[in-house]
């Protein structure tokens, strides 16, 4: 219920209250629901009523032998609709006496009726003029909408000249910027481009006015240039870098959902989830996290994540699952050593994770959907560490790191574990696979030109290039939706930065660009 009903129905209620310490006394016990109505007494039967104000009439029913009726059936009439309406109240109480809520539309003379059977009873309402207004004002008085064609609903609120809320009134809205966003009769602003424009909601000629920001925030961030890790959302140039997040905690890892309209991000080892523009931030009451270990479902009603057994010792960690929507949370695969990592596979029927059962560290795969987890399935099994799995875009292969050649490489295997192969090939250090959209390459962290670099290649290992090429450390690469553009951190202006090249490494731009230290983009599906 919005501010102004509540205000409405409590001065309702006042009057209503008032109305009923004046005839409860004076009523008989009443003789039950099934008798006649013989009369009906209306209370008042003349008074007035400012147009576009309201006052409440009570209707007491009795029968031919004079008692009240406990339960009447009253309809209400008004003999001129443009003068003013009436219709039925219900105070939220069992009650003896009907209410009836007249609505003055316009200045002049009506006849409400209130019926019971064959009786009723009528009374004169006068309508005046309406009480002038002297204000409006505008709820939000500011806003960001984080998507085109998203929607925001603003309220305009009007009061006298005494500052008394008046009740709601026929608006007139308008934007001053019908490229960025409109907005309807009724106060429903719809995004349309990047910018700011003003809502202006009009009534005699009094205006009140709310400016709205639309953003287009295709990439999440973290950022520590306000003294503390917080998550931010900015365009895909760079552009209208706004804060998501605004608290005393470290908050990182942001994830976006699958539809793009949400945002789970890890604050004081607890998961929350927030919309796109930052609002609504809701805890969901589980214990987490080691940070950059957490994965939406594809059907966006889970979350995988980790979680000690212990939330003082850490360890060990264990691969679980909690619902959004109810926070129940299921623990998959649990052993006497960590499970980390948790991957989703595109299909959302299964998980691939990182497991340290036996020793070192092993990619096994369990089923995900509720109730059907069963025994993890061991996908390796060799005597190097093997780690940071990605799935293929259409489930049929994981691209993974492995330790077992002596260092870091790039390795790919069928979804089931089958037909290992060393991609990358080297003897310098490679991580962070991540796919291309279309499955067709992919993206990589490389050590073998002495630091850093983004490098990219084919998904069968061929056609290895370095992107960034330079002296500074690159990480964190990242593939937008639509495959044609790459987010990376990169420190090569002495603290790290968000940068944005081409698929192909050109066009490498500071997104960021500040003095503070920017890391984790991600890109919004």
């Amino acid at each position: 219920m919005n501010r102004r009903r509540m205000i409405e129905r409590k001065a309702l209620l006042t009057a209503v209250s008032l109305v009923l310490a004046l005839l409860i006394g004076g009523c008989e016990e009443g003789t039950g629901p099934d008798s006649r109505p013989e009369s009906v007494t209306l209370t008042p039967t003349q008074t007035t009523v400012a147009a576009f104000d309201t006052i409440i009439l009570a209707a007491t029913v009795r029968d031919g032998s004079g008692k009240v009726i406990e339960v009447p059936s009253v309809t209400w009439t008004t003999s001129d609709a443009g003068v003013a309406t009436a219709q039925s109240f219900w105070p939220g109480s069992a009650s003896a006496v009907r209410f009836g809520t007249v609505l003055g539309v316009s200045p002049g003379s009506v006849t409400i009726t209130a019926t019971s059977g064959t009786a009723s009873a009528a009374a004169v309402i006068t309508v005046g003029p309406p009480v002038p207004v002297a204000s409006v004002t505008v709820t939000p008085g500011s806003s960001t909408v984080a998507r085109i064609g998203d929607t925001l609903r603003l309220a305009a609120t009007l009061r006298d000249a005494s500052g008394n809320v008046l009740l709601p009134r026929p608006t007139t809205w308008s934007s001053d910027n019908e490229v960025v966003a409109t907005v309807d009769t009724t106060g429903l602003v719809r995004a349309v481009g990047e910018g700011s424009a003003t809502m202006t909601a009009t009534r005699e000629g009094v205006r009140g006015t709310a400016a709205t920001t639309v953003v287009s925030v295709v990439l999440a961030f973290v950022s520590q240039r306000d003294g503390n890790e917080e998550i931010y959302g900015m365009n895909a140039d760079g552009s209208v870098q706004i804060r998501l997040t605004n608290n005393a905690q470290r908050d990182g890892a942001p994830t976006w959902s699958p539809q793009g309209a949400r945002i789970a991000f890890q604050s004081a080892q607890y998961i929350y989830v927030m919309n796109a523009d930052g609002g609504t931030q809701t805890r969901l009451n589980v214990g987490c996290c080691l940070f950059d270990v957490m994965a939406w479902s594809p059907d966006g009603q889970a979350i995988a994540f980790t979680t000690p057994d212990d939330p003082y010792d850490g360890f060990p960690w264990h691969v679980a699952v909690v619902n959004v929507a109810s926070g129940s949370v299921r623990r998959l695969a649990p052993t006497q050593r960590s499970n980390v990592d948790p991957v989703w596979s595109p299909d959302g029927r299964r998980i691939v994770f990182t497991s340290y059962e036996s020793g070192d560290s092993e990619l096994y795969v369990v089923n995900a959907p509720p109730g059907s987890a069963g025994t993890p399935f061991r996908l390796t099994n060799t005597a190097g560490n093997d780690g940071n799995p990605a799935w293929s875009p259409d489930g049929q292969k994981i691209a993974f790191v492995s330790e077992r050649d002596g260092n870091k490489a790039i390795y790919l295997m069928n979804a089931d574990g089958s037909a290992q192969t060393n991609l990358t090939n080297n003897s310098a250090s490679d991580a962070k696979p991540q796919w291309s959209p279309d499955g067709q390459k992919i993206a990589f962290t490389s050590y073998r030109d002495g630091n850093w670099e983004i490098y990219v290649m084919t998904a069968d290992g061929s056609a290895q290039i370095n992107l960034t090429n330079n002296a500074a450390s690159e990480g964190d690469p990242q593939w937008s939706p639509d495959g044609q553009k790459i987010a990376f951190v990169s420190d090569r202006d002495g603290h790290a930065e968000i940068y944005v090249m081409n698929a192909d490494g050109s066009g490498q731009t500071n997104l960021t660009n500040n003095q503070a230290h920017d890391v984790y983009p991600r890109w919004r599906p």
